[in-house]
């Protein structure tokens, strides 16, 4: 055996091997989108009125207002926060649109409802960034005093509207697609933009990687993150006249356990809870599995209870899937910059503004 050439032999026997290692980790990767493919085909064979355009463009319409509050969400999570005030803002906003949409032209009903939902955001951001309340703690007593307010105001009655004007909101459609659904698809494609081509979306991935060092080398840390909470604030806001508009009332008890939704839709798309890592591509995801699972279940009549325990497996699951890939993935990133695994240490670098390297930042931006 020619010894000189035994290294290259052990590299060729090696190839294969890398070559399957590569194809695996872009499976993790990805892992997200491939259950979403098989639940598409799953729900196809079982179900072959799924792909009717009517099923579709109701799912549209159904999933627009989380979806929509979805993307303020993922500016949140990735910057290391929570929102837990988007029930309440959701609840809120409806009854607010709908009052004022009832002696004033829906168009400023829906710019106050907007408005006020992003002035909710900023109170947010200001509790959190200036006087450093815990995020889950400023935001879920944000959350139970817009609901309370809500109730006050209507007196935990609905608040109807006669308007038809005001109904096209929330039911119209433009080129056969309801206009809910234009907004949400506009809403994704602009957010996503946002935090993948702009200064600002590379702030959040800095800022949610590690806020000390984004701090240092020069970003405005607190004003990138009162952002986030605007943002989340706003489109909440819209989301709640989207909800008045299609059921003609606002109602302040329409927000139970919205906020766990719309957390479950960033989470499973695959954005991490911890801060710095996830993508608005990846949030249109989560959304579609939700849709698809609901969609599903109520076709085939399937029991709510049973319901419950298969979405609370498949988010467990999901999870649990997209964790393991990210840290194999990090392990690979590290091992082939040629240094041992660090503890804590989750992403590769980010140039700050300054020109100061910001450490343990997003390893995705935008992918």
């Amino acid at each position: 055996m020619n010894f000189i050439n035994a290294p290259n032999f052990t590299r060729t026997m090696r190839m294969p091997t890398v070559r399957w290692r590569s194809v695996f980790d872009m499976l993790l990767r990805y892992g997200m989108v491939l259950v979403l493919i098989v639940m598409i085909i799953v729900t196809i064979i079982i179900d072959n009125k799924f792909l009717q355009s009517e099923n579709l463009l109701n799912l549209l319409l159904q999933w627009a207002p989380q979806g929509l509050m979805a993307i303020g969400m993922t500016y949140v999570i990735i910057t290391g926060g929570f929102d837990l005030s988007v029930g309440g803002i959701y609840a809120g906003g409806s009854v607010l649109g709908a009052a004022i949409a009832i002696h004033a032209p829906v168009a400023l009903a829906i710019i106050a409802t907007i408005a006020a939902g992003a002035g909710v955001g900023l109170l947010n951001g200001g509790l959190i960034t200036i006087l450093e309340v815990n995020p889950f703690v400023a935001t879920l007593g944000m959350g139970f005093v817009i609901t309370g307010v809500a109730e006050v105001a209507s007196n935990a009655t609905p608040v109807l509207v006669t308007k038809e004007s005001f109904a096209t909101v929330g039911a119209g459609k433009w080129l056969s697609i309801p206009i809910p659904g234009w907004l949400l698809i506009f809403g994704l494609i602009l957010g996503g933009f946002v935090l993948a081509r702009t200064i600002y979306g590379r702030f959040v991935y800095a800022v949610g990687g590690s806020e000390e060092a984004s701090r240092l080398s020069g970003i405005r840390t607190r004003t990138v993150r009162t952002g986030a909470y605007v943002m989340s604030g706003a489109l909440a806001g819209l989301a709640g006249i989207i909800i008045a508009s299609r059921l003609s009332e606002g109602q302040a008890n329409l927000g139970q356990n919205v906020e766990l939704s719309v957390i479950t839709i960033v989470v499973v798309g695959g954005t991490a809870l911890t801060g710095g890592e996830g993508a608005m591509w990846r949030t249109a995801v989560g959304i579609a599995i939700l849709a698809i699972l609901g969609n599903a279940f109520d076709r085939l009549q399937v029991s709510a209870f049973y319901q419950e325990i298969i979405e609370g497996a498949v988010i467990i699951g999901a999870i649990a899937i997209d964790s393991y890939a990210k840290r194999r993935l990090a392990s690979a990133t590290r091992l082939q910059q040629g240094r041992s695994p660090a503890p804590g240490e989750t992403g590769a670098a980010v140039e700050g503004p300054a020109g100061v390297t910001i450490t343990n930042a997003a390893t995705e931006v935008g992918t």
